[in-house]
């Protein structure tokens, strides 16, 4: 029967600090109970697991220091029970056995249980959840006696499953789950097989990995961050179980001290992690692993008058503090750091060209990269730019030249190449482009057109050349609405942009779904009024709310998003003020964990700092908050380094 794995610093290959001096642990153990279980680290520290006072154990929550049994009157309070994920909305999933002794699986979502039951399965086992709402785990088949012949993962959305298993792997298991869709996991060549690999999937493919750990058998890949961070289990030549993080290519193995076995089962955006351990008298307890280096900087760049502007983002807080500052474009026209935030780019709407900048990840500052400035064509006009999920290409809307310029990108330099065939056909004046998640689509604003127009395109995969789509460019409304900033929900369904038009005045947001082909349909209800101005738009990470920076009225405006339609909801509160006196924000930017929000306040030179209250979107200033330093900010963007 296999399954899996449920229950001094070594230091691997390639990695170059002990684990010990890289994180401060602290023990979780529940009030009076005989076991504690830690699975799940959301983003906002808030940890799930299982307590057990007497048998059995039961599913729990901790937050705000408090612990906290789930739905103890339903069947998780009945049954042994154990909550393994918590996404940022605060949805939990885990499992509990039924009456019959078999597994199953639960969603646990405002309050409301669902089991969840893979069509065919003896056992289900729910371990993970995103904040789009996606469900992945795993299901088995047992035989007449009880032991299992074959298990498969899966993934679960709104009711529908879809089996999914690694590559040529006879049993897979999935464990985790990130924002981006991308998940971890074992497989094995066969339920009696004596080595147990751990696998990774992005939207690049999926590959097999194994800890450098001579006599090891086992690599169990339990959870992965926004970041891309691994962190699982392994067993050593002797059977003792340790646990790893992944990070790039670089393998750390950490023990908590004192454990005879010590599993890791999450990690958050800001590299926390949550696990268990054995202690000597054969007891089981929670822990958390804080980084004690910070090895994960967030920092925030804005591009100004001549310079641009790094600052270190508070992971707890929010707050920006320790301003430096670099020659930059005199006219900035957009910025986008490359998805390994080891890279900047910023536009010279005046010079013809992109700065690349190399993003120091211990201190945040930034130095040129080799071959810059890169050409962009000729005359004024360079803007919006936006590179794709796998960092391989670039793209930028040149707003006098009515086209979308692309570039391929030097993984390692940062160099940009021009795409053959760039520049392409756009509308009038594009003004900003994004990607869809899929990287299948770029989408273009077009300011100047009479209907406000979305240019929709095709991305060569290998090539980055653009094809437009039947059917491009799609309106917004007519009368000149000045369409700005773009953004997208992370499932991809919806896009939004902002009508800030200054030909006639505006305040509103159009929303469109998108298909599979990438044709856009506007939203019934769109375009949604919003504050006077709003140029610029943004996403939170969990994809429930988006936001405006309502220009002309120095405000923020908050919306809910339908999951189902895509349409705009005024969240209590809305608008919220800058708190900046003649602030004028012009763009927004979410910090990779959304947790906070920020805008560049061009009136007031400086940038106002909100955090997102994540059970009902409404924003409240970050304490210190306007931070200065800044001098006629255009652009923001936040990047944290893994």
């Amino acid at each position: 029967m296999k399954r899996p794995l449920v229950l001094v610093c070594t230091l691997l290959a390639s990695v170059v600090v002990p684990a010990c001096a890289q994180f401060t642990f602290t023990s979780i153990d529940y009030p009076g109970g005989t076991l504690t279980t830690s699975r799940g680290i959301n983003n906002h520290g808030e940890i799930v697991g299982a307590y057990r006072v007497v048998a059995p154990r039961h599913a729990m929550l901790i937050k705000a220091g408090k612990f906290i049994p789930l739905a103890p009157k339903t069947i998780l309070g009945k049954n042994p029970s154990e909550a393994w994920k918590i996404n940022g909305r605060g949805d939990v999933v885990g499992q509990y056995i039924g009456n019959d002794g078999l597994y199953r699986g639960f969603l646990l979502s405002a309050g409301k249980l669902s089991t969840l039951r893979f069509p065919g399965a003896s056992d289900t086992y729910a371990f993970g959840i995103n904040n789009s709402g996606t469900v992945a785990g795993y299901w088995d088949v047992l035989d007449s006696v009880g032991d299992v012949v074959a298990y498969h993962g899966f993934t679960w959305k709104a009711g529908t499953f879809k089996q999914v298993d690694f590559p040529g792997s006879a049993d897979s298991s999935i464990l985790g789950i990130n924002t981006r869709g991308d998940f971890v996991g074992a497989w094995d060549s066969g339920i009696k097989s004596p080595i147990t690999h751990g696998f990774v999937c992005t939207r690049k493919g999926c590959s097999s990995f194994d800890v450098p750990v001579a006599g090891s058998t086992l690599t169990q890949a339990d959870d992965i961050n926004a970041n891309g961070q691994i962190v699982g289990a392994y067993t050593d030549a002797n059977g003792a179980l340790h646990a790893f993080l992944l990070a790039g290519t670089n393998f750390t193995s950490f023990d908590f001290p004192g454990a005879t076995n010590t599993l890791a089962w999450g990690i958050n955006s800001a590299g926390q992690i949550v696990g268990d351990y054995l202690s000597t008298d054969g007891s089981t307890h929670g822990f958390r692993a804080q980084p004690s280096s910070a090895p994960n900087g967030e920092y925030a760049y804005s591009a100004n008058l001549n310079q641009i502007t790094g600052f270190n983002v508070d992971l707890t807080s929010g707050a920006l503090a320790a301003p430096s500052n670099v020659a930059g474009p005199n006219d900035a026209g957009g910025m986008v750091a490359d998805p390994s935030a080891r890279f900047l780019y910023v536009s010279d709407f005046t010079g013809s060209a992109i700065d690349g900048l190399a993003i120091n990840a211990g201190t945040g500052g930034l130095s040129p990269i080799s071959g810059s400035p890169f050409p962009v064509g000729s005359g004024n006009g360079p803007s919006g730019m936006a590179i794709d999920s796998g960092g391989k290409f670039l793209f930028l809307a040149h707003a006098n030249l009515n086209s979308i310029f692309a570039f391929t990108r030097d993984m390692n330099t940062g160099a940009l190449t021009p795409v053959p065939g760039s520049p392409f056909a756009a509308g009038a004046n594009p003004f900003h482009v994004v990607v869809h998640p899929s990287d299948n689509f770029l989408y273009a604003s077009n300011y100047n057109d009479p209907m406000g127009s979305i240019s929709a395109y095709t991305i060569d995969p290998n090539t980055g050349a653009l094809r437009e789509i039947a059917g491009s460019p799609f309106p917004t409304q007519p009368g000149y609405p000045g369409p700005g900033h773009l953004a997208i929900e992370p499932t991809g369904k919806f896009l939004y942009v902002g009508l800030g038009g200054s030909v006639n005045a505006n305040h509103f947001v159009a929303a469109f779904s998108i298909d599979s082909s990438g044709v856009l349909t506007a939203v019934p209800g769109s375009p949604f009024a919003a504050g006077n101005g709003p140029f610029s738009v943004a996403v939170d990470q969990s994809g429930k709310y988006l936001y405006t920076a309502n220009s002309f009225d120095n405000t923020v405006s908050g919306f809910d998003i339908d999951a189902g339609t895509g349409a705009l909801t005024p969240v209590t509160g809305s608008p919220f003020a800058t708190g900046a006196v003649g602030g004028f924000p012009f763009a927004l930017a979410k910090d990779p964990s959304g947790m906070f929000l920020y805008t560049a306040n061009q009136g007031s030179n400086n940038i106002s700092g909100f955090s997102i209250i994540q059970t009902t979107g409404a924003l409240t200033l970050i304490p210190g908050s306007p931070f200065g330093g800044v001098s006629n900010p255009f652009d923001l963007t936040i990047v944290k380094v893994p």
